[in-house]
């Protein structure tokens, strides 16, 4: 019997979301065997980067989140159904909610001989994170549970970090190793930046991506009280509607506008920052939950070979620890504002990276290799 290699499945993301993440996984995979069947939405742009052998199953969409419940639970019974029928070498699932944890955790004992892979990714922030709500409590005990819980001997599951740096911080809770496992995330896109600095356009240190309370984005305007007009600030992204953009002729904010009410198409987002933008700023604080999460903006400034700027006790500060590329940490706002000032005035940080996106892929490519049954 010729058993299928790889079922590929995500049932939670439409057009482009995730898709630096989504298209890199896809493009390993194809380097490495074939995706007999995919399971996406009508929307995913996935769906363009499959192989044409693949074949294709489309996913319904529910806003009425109760329907949207007992449709994934049902879903991801039928695909079990089906693996214990066909007997696919590997499941692979994108992303699925917390709550389906523990069900694949029970479900995958009737596949015993099928590899299943669960991705994690912004639902571990609810470890780190002391501001939730009644779900998201639920989410987060079904998450911990599952990540420590040992049913069986049967060693066919492995939830998946997008990077050592939270596979490590996971450790610290005392996960089941077995079970969790860490591959590398690296930046896909068709746009490609050009890497160098053109001196005639002006230059901003600013806030990138989703602006919002959890991210303190609001304190760019804290920094702007320090500065005595020796470098510009800027924003670019959108607001998760809890950042507030302040009319000020001191601060440019190149997009305006929530993430619910409108789209920045992704060329023209890193367009923007290439051009525009000679550092980035970030003002998380250990009670982000991003200790747990791997954050894609630090990949756009290796892939864009921007410097950064953080806080000591921000979790991304420890990105450091893995990748050799300049991210400053300073105490406050006030040595942030200093550092701005030396970082303006030198303009050479952009040589000091010793990690490219190339030697991520390749990373990710060798832990994929490991890790898949082939």
């Amino acid at each position: 019997m010729n058993f299928e290699k790889v079922w590929l499945i995500d049932f939670l993301k439409d057009g482009e979301q995730h898709a630096d993440f989504y298209l890199g996984v896809i493009s390993v995979l194809r380097q490495l065997t074939l995706i007999n069947r995919a399971f996406f939405k009508k929307s995913s742009i996935c769906l363009k980067n499959l192989d044409k052998k693949t074949k294709t199953f489309i996913l319904k969409s529910h806003r009425n989140k109760i329907f949207m419940h007992i449709y994934l639970f049902n879903l991801i019974f039928n695909i079990f159904i089906k693996a214990f029928l066909k007997k696919p070498k590997n499941v692979i699932f994108l992303q699925v909610l917390p709550v389906h944890y523990p069900l694949v955790s029970i479900l995958r004992l009737f596949v015993p001989k099928t590899n299943i892979l669960i991705c994690m990714a912004g639902e571990l922030s609810f470890l780190g994170r002391r501001d939730l709500n009644f779900l998201q409590k639920i989410y987060k005990k079904c998450i911990l549970i599952s990540l420590k819980m040992n049913l069986s001997k049967i060693k066919n599951l492995k939830f998946l970090c997008l990077e050592k740096r939270v596979f490590d911080n996971l450790k610290k809770l005392g996960m089941n190793e077995n079970l969790v496992d860490h591959i590398q995330h690296y930046i896909f896109r068709d746009y490609s930046p050009k890497l160098y600095v053109e001196r005639s356009r002006k230059k901003y240190a600013a806030s990138i991506g989703v602006h919002s309370k959890l991210k303190n984005s609001q304190d760019i305007y804290k920094l702007l009280s320090f500065n005595q007009n020796k470098y510009s600030l800027a924003t670019s992204g959108l607001s998760d509607d809890t950042f507030k953009y302040k009319e000020n002729n001191n601060i440019k904010h190149f997009f305006e506008g929530t993430v619910q009410s409108r789209y920045i198409p992704v060329d023209i987002l890193f367009k923007n920052i290439e051009e525009n933008i000679e550092v980035v700023l970030f003002f998380h604080t250990g009670a982000s939950g991003y200790e747990y999460v791997c954050s894609g903006q630090i990949y756009d400034l290796i892939w864009l070979r921007k410097p950064a700027i953080c806080f000591k006790n921000s979790p991304l500060a420890k990105y450091k620890n893995y990748f050799d590329f300049p991210i400053y940490t300073v105490d406050n706002i006030q040595q942030m504002n200093d550092k701005l000032i030396e970082i303006f005035n030198s303009g050479k940080d952009n040589e000091k990276f010793n990690i490219s996106n190339y030697d991520l892929r390749n990373l990710a490519l060798k832990k994929w290799r490991k890790i898949l049954y082939l």
